[in-house]
């Protein structure tokens, strides 16, 4: 997804990475530019893995987009979560995140580390990431979900529920509140 509200299949050079990393983009337009497309199209497709990369955003970025679009607490949830949800991607917990800006938004060198980085999200069993550890995150959909557990995600401190550090994290981006265990 190149872009989340309204959807963008990838296009330009893209669809050639996702080739080369041993997969398929239908939908996307190999050498043309990017195309909108419906939920309707998505969930026909059936995309096994979703990879978000919205042009020209960086991992923190893109995860504040995957929070507005799909998180527990979004108008746009409220639409086309049900799509979202049934889509076989999500259904196997294979949805990710990616440092658009430096891996794919660019016709350059990085493009090359790029297409490395799609045959790892798509085949991790054969590929391995050696590159920076910020630039993809694996999207936690239980917390997209708004399933939260204590200990794990929170705690009780008085009269306040504190965030951990590791629901922060998997969360992927501040969201500028200030929290106590914030990583960025």
């Amino acid at each position: 997804m190149e872009w989340l509200d309204p959807i963008y299949a990838c296009g330009h050079w893209v669809p050639e990475m996702v080739k080369i990393a041993g997969s398929a983009d239908e939908i996307g337009s190999d050498g043309g530019e990017s195309v909108r497309v419906s939920w309707d199209q998505l969930a026909e497709w059936a995309p096994e893995v979703l990879v978000m990369m919205p042009c020209g955003f960086n991992l923190q970025q893109t995860m504040k987009q995957v929070w507005q679009h799909f998180g527990p607490y979004s108008s746009f949830a409220s639409e086309n979560s049900a799509a979202f949800f049934n889509l076989p991607a999500v259904q196997q917990d294979r949805v990710f995140a990616v440092d658009a800006n430096s891996y794919f938004a660019r016709p350059g060198p990085r493009v090359v580390e790029g297409a490395e980085l799609l045959a790892h999200l798509f085949h991790p069993e054969h590929f391995s990431w050696n590159g920076p550890p910020d630039a993809y995150l694996k999207v936690d959909l239980d917390l997209l979900r708004g399933s939260f557990a204590e200990k794990r995600d929170y705690y009780r401190d008085g009269e306040a529920i504190v965030f951990t550090s590791s629901y922060l994290q998997r969360r992927g981006y501040c969201c500028g509140s200030g929290c106590r265990h914030c990583p960025y």
